[in-house]
């Protein structure tokens, strides 16, 4: 309290020390003057201020055009908030450095206080317990033996009266009340609620896979009719396509029917095919059943002549050799193919689709459906050689040429082999089938690149001396 008291009196002795003399002349040079305040207006007479940055100022807002009474106003106004606010501050800062003065010496004070204190509780402290005559130790001492009867009889585990019995009975007890209530059907029953959700979830899910079964069944019974109709149709498909092929076999000849074939192809790719089994040649003999004429449909003159032979019976290698050279001369072509009815029917120690002495060929189809992959590729691969034999100017790639003609027999190999597995394996025909238009793609892009090779070859000028590619083709 006398320190608040002090501090009051300081802060009023500081105020009056910097509350300026109002007779005094100021600082800056400012003559004495009087100054009367009326209510919120401020008189000033006779006052004159002696201060050269002052009079600059006032004459060069004057010769500016300003007003010397204004500035001065506010000059006035503007000094006194300024002198007001440093006049704060000063304040502020004398109270707070005496505030901190004043609390340095009170925590100094009641620190010391403080230390006293405790030096003289402990001493107390020390005499009443720790002494050798203190109370607390006498009474602890005839005491000794009950509290340790008591300790005993709270903590020892031999003692059924012990706390971690009593505990140990509480936890049961909890645990047994626990299981009770969850195991109770009251609603108020945790699990109650989950076994009542995962029921419903278990009815709604069982009622929902027997519908889906249900679903399913009846689709499969479905499928199941739609499959027997489905056989049902291909079984009489069957029939009638073998109906046909009866009546086609009764109608047309082997002989017709392949040169149908052949003229099909012909038509496709610009050629011309002439069914000649029943002409007679210029040179006598009827030999070649049918004509091709390379070129024949699209070119004045064609690029050359393959005569076709078609047979049903099995000939020996001597004796195809045989027919295929009179069916040249007879038909004066510059390339044979032998067509056979069948696998079984291609003379002995020969392969299909291999070229022998550079202008016989031999291919077998199908008896009753000859106009398949195998003929067109026989035919092809005769156009090929047929066309590069006749223009001398053709440059060709003839391991290129070989590669393709050799990829596409391998290909055919495995339609046949694929056919073969679609007759015996019903159940499989769908995929099987697909595999042979695939095999069949194969062949008939192997077949083009042969015709782009031989059109690239066109194109190319021409040497008088034959390149390497067409000695080795000639030697292939």
């Amino acid at each position: 309290m006398e320190d608040a008291i002090r501090t009051d009196s300081l802060l009023e002795g500081r105020l009056r020390e910097i509350e300026p003399d109002s007779g005094s002349d100021s600082s800056n040079g400012t003559a004495a003057g009087e100054v009367k305040v009326e209510g919120d207006e401020v008189h000033v007479e006779s006052l004159v201020v002696t201060d050269p940055r002052a009079a600059d100022i006032v004459r060069e807002r004057v010769e500016l055009g300003g007003s010397a009474e204004d500035l001065i106003r506010r000059a006035i106004e503007i000094g006194l908030r300024a002198l007001q606010g440093a006049d704060t501050e000063i304040e502020a800062a004398y109270v707070r450095s005496e505030f901190d003065r004043v609390a340095r010496q009170v925590s100094e004070s009641f620190g010391g206080r403080a230390d006293e204190v405790g030096q003289q509780m402990e001493e107390i402290f020390n005499q009443a317990v720790m002494g050798d005559d203190s109370k607390l130790q006498e009474n602890l001492s005839s005491h000794a033996d009950e509290i340790a009867e008591q300790i005993a009889a709270k903590f020892d585990p031999d003692r059924s009266t012990a706390v971690q019995h009593e505990m140990k009975d509480l936890v049961n007890a909890e645990l047994q009340r626990l299981v009770q209530h969850l195991s109770s059907e009251n609603e108020h029953n945790p699990l109650q609620q989950i076994k009542g959700e995962v029921l419903r979830t278990v009815e709604r899910e069982s009622k929902a896979q027997a519908d889906r079964d249900k679903e399913t069944t009846r689709r499969l019974e479905s499928l199941q009719q739609d499959l027997v109709k489905l056989t049902e149709r291909e079984d009489a498909q069957a029939l009638i396509d073998e109906a046909e092929a009866a009546g086609t076999r009764k109608g047309l000849e082997f002989e017709e029917m392949v040169h149908a074939a052949l003229e099909t192809i012909a038509n496709g790719r610009g050629d011309s095919a002439r069914h000649t089994g029943s002409e007679q040649a210029e040179g006598g003999g009827k030999k070649g059943d049918t004509l091709v004429e390379v070129g024949g449909a699209t070119r004045e003159f064609p690029l050359g002549r393959i005569v076709f032979e078609a047979k049903e019976k099995r000939l020996s290698k001597p004796a195809a050799w045989k027919e295929l050279d009179q069916a040249m001369d007879t038909r004066s072509a510059d390339f044979a193919v032998l067509v056979c009815a069948g696998d079984e029917r291609v003379p002995a120690n020969t392969e299909e689709l291999v070229e022998y002495e550079g202008n016989k060929l031999f291919v077998a189809v199908d008896r009753d459906q000859p106009g398949g992959l195998s003929l067109e590729v026989a035919y092809r691969l005769a156009v090929a050689r047929v066309s590069m034999s006749k223009d001398s100017t053709l440059r060709l790639d003839a391991a290129a040429v070989r590669d393709a003609i050799s990829e596409a027999r391998n290909a055919l190999d495995q339609v046949r082999t694929v056919k073969s597995h679609i007759t015996s394996a019903s159940t499989s025909a769908e995929r099987a089938y697909e595999a042979v238009e695939k095999l069949g793609d194969t062949v008939k892009s192997q077949l083009d690149r042969v015709d782009e090779l031989v059109a690239i070859g066109e194109d190319e000028p021409s040497d008088d001396e034959p390149s390497d590619d067409e000695t080795s083709l000639e030697a292939a």
